[in-house]
């Protein structure tokens, strides 16, 4: 008996080829749906940071807007909630009463210096006795007695003013820039002094601090525990007092004015 040959079926030999060739072909589609998943994911995470790093930057600029521009954690004050920031556009030319606060006192103007102040704001008080000691003869306020001495209390004020705003001016160093602009048809140099400065916004602090001072009347009154006891009686008023304490040695005319 002769044995048959045995011949490999092309048919499933091909069957055998279409089987693998579709096993790779799944393979390959399985391996890129993956990669694209993970392109995806990638761009997600990046679109997410990157959202959240916008919104830091845009929070941390509102905040810098809405709270002081440069604060550096300075001593507690209630007001800083109050404490808003504002561009605003000084003022400062050289033209005769550029704003109502300026030119020979009225009382119009110095309604509008009270009002600016009244018992809250110190600095101000001081910028105010300033200005009135350039009217003496409308607010009292004469540096000079009848023989030509200067009165010690009224100097002590002025003096104590302008050394008040010098601490606050450099404590609060504008870095606002001025510029200067030539004047071709006058062959000269211009400053420029309206410049925009970020500012404190002063009516919202103003309206705060109103709502919440205390104004005692007399220097001789404390409060304790809640209610305003008078020492009154305790002696004379303390700027009687100053004023009687001359440093010895004082002897200034208005010759050395």
């Amino acid at each position: 008996m002769s044995l048959g040959h045995f011949k490999e079926d092309p048919v499933a030999e091909m069957g055998g080829d279409e089987d693998d060739d579709g096993l790779s072909a799944h393979d390959s589609q399985k391996s890129s749906a993956v990669l694209n998943h993970s392109v995806l994911v990638s761009w997600a995470l990046n679109a997410i940071l990157l959202v959240s790093l916008v919104l830091v930057i845009v929070g941390k600029f509102t905040a810098r807007c809405k709270a002081s521009p440069d604060d550096q954690g300075g001593s507690y004050s209630p007001a800083e909630d109050a404490v808003e920031y504002v561009p605003v556009l000084f003022k400062l030319g050289n033209s005769h009463a550029s704003s109502p606060y300026q030119g020979f006192p009225t009382d119009e103007t110095d309604r509008l210096w009270q009002e600016l102040y009244g018992d809250v704001f110190h600095q101000l008080h001081y910028l105010n006795q300033i200005r009135m000691a350039f009217y003496p003869r409308r607010y009292n306020t004469s540096l000079t007695n009848p023989d030509g001495t200067v009165k010690y209390i009224q100097w002590l004020h002025i003096d104590h003013s302008v050394e008040s705003l010098r601490q606050s001016i450099m404590c609060h160093s504008d870095t606002s820039l001025i510029t200067y602009k030539w004047l071709e048809s006058k062959k000269i140099t211009k400053t420029e002094l309206e410049v925009v400065h970020m500012c404190r916004n002063f009516d919202k602090i103003q309206n705060w601090a109103s709502q919440r001072t205390v104004n005692l009347g007399s220097r001789r009154l404390h409060v304790e525990n809640g209610a305003i006891v008078d020492y009154t009686s305790w002696g004379p008023d303390p700027e009687a007092v100053v004023a009687d304490d001359i440093p010895s040695g004082w002897n200034y005319t208005i010759e050395d004015l």
